[in-house]
């Protein structure tokens, strides 16, 4: 299970998780994949997630050795005896199927409260105020690139019965050409400018620039003010030059270097971010591969 890594030298909860998981064995389709996952996360030292990984697969043990509640097995048989003929009703019976042979109960029950409310929807139609709220939508003379698109998927998700993601969905088309209608705003109208007043080029700047003219031009004003702010945050963390936190957490991760499969391909990442302005994404991805050489000092024989 553990090849490279002296389970001796692990946190105790870890040792003690791995030998619950391995004296309380049920087989299910998924397991030995999961286990490789989790050999995966000890040898590049993430033992946060490997921990994490081993209580689900004791969690799911146990839900397969003791079986199905009863509410649970009433809930499944309601659901498949009143299903009706709606696109995704097929399919979510099988992932909820796969995920109780897999024994992950938890989200079995979450899909199939899901699935409930759904036909409990089909069944009662749409409500008014839903109906009011499309008929707007549809009959509103703004056009955007992807309103077609947009009004698509929310046809499709009432007719999977998914009211609740129609609903936000036509709130936020409706939001989007309301934007469109007024204009820019002024906070977004001084956010473009103060972008390109203090651009600094680094090479992610056009393609999320590209992104940012999307936005606009789609009326997702939110979204587009979101993404300006970090473009100013980046190009302005690239003219003032690395912090001093950050110099010291490159150098802390160089001098106490423990090498995982993984660390390269992280300091890849990380040398991007440094090179895109994301001090923040950059800070936190060192303090995670500091943490996971600190995790496997002692443990690599």
């Amino acid at each position: 299970m553990n090849q490279g890594i002296n389970t001796a030298q692990l946190p105790e909860p870890l040792q003690a998780a791995l030998t619950a998981a391995g004296a309380g064995r049920v087989d299910y389709p998924e397991r030995e994949a999961q286990l490789l996952r989790i050999r995966g996360y000890l040898q590049n030292g993430d033992f946060f997630t490997a921990e994490s990984q081993l209580k689900n697969l004791i969690q799911r043990q146990d839900n397969l050795r003791s079986g199905m509640s009863s509410g649970l097995q009433s809930q499944l048989h309601a659901a498949e005896a009143g299903a009706e003929d709606f696109p995704e009703c097929d399919a979510q019976l099988l992932r909820i199927r796969t995920y109780l042979q897999n024994g992950d109960f938890l989200t079995a029950e979450s899909l199939l409260n899901s699935l409930t409310q759904r036909l409990e929807n089909l069944r009662s139609g749409l409500p008014a105020a839903l109906r009011a709220g499309l008929q707007e939508a549809e009959a509103d003379g703004v056009n955007y690139p992807e309103r077609g698109a947009q009004l698509e998927r929310i046809r499709a998700y009432l007719q999977d019965g998914d009211f609740f993601t129609a609903e936000r969905q036509i709130k936020n088309l409706t939001q989007r050409q309301d934007n469109l209608r007024s204009g820019l705003t002024t906070r977004l109208k001084a956010l473009l400018i103060t972008a390109e007043a203090r651009s600094v080029k680094f090479p992610e700047r056009d393609a999320q620039l590209l992104r940012i003219r999307s936005y606009l031009q789609n009326g997702d004003f939110f979204t587009a003010e979101s993404q300006l702010e970090n473009l100013i945050k980046r190009q302005d963390n690239l003219r003032s030059g690395l912090p001093e936190e950050l110099k010291a957490l490159l150098t802390a991760a160089d001098a106490g270097s423990v090498k995982y499969p993984e660390r390269e391909a992280q300091l890849l990442r990380i040398r991007d971010y440094l090179d895109n302005g994301d001090f923040f994404m950059a800070e936190s991805q060192l303090k995670n591969l500091t943490q996971r050489q600190d995790n496997l000092r002692g443990t690599v024989p």
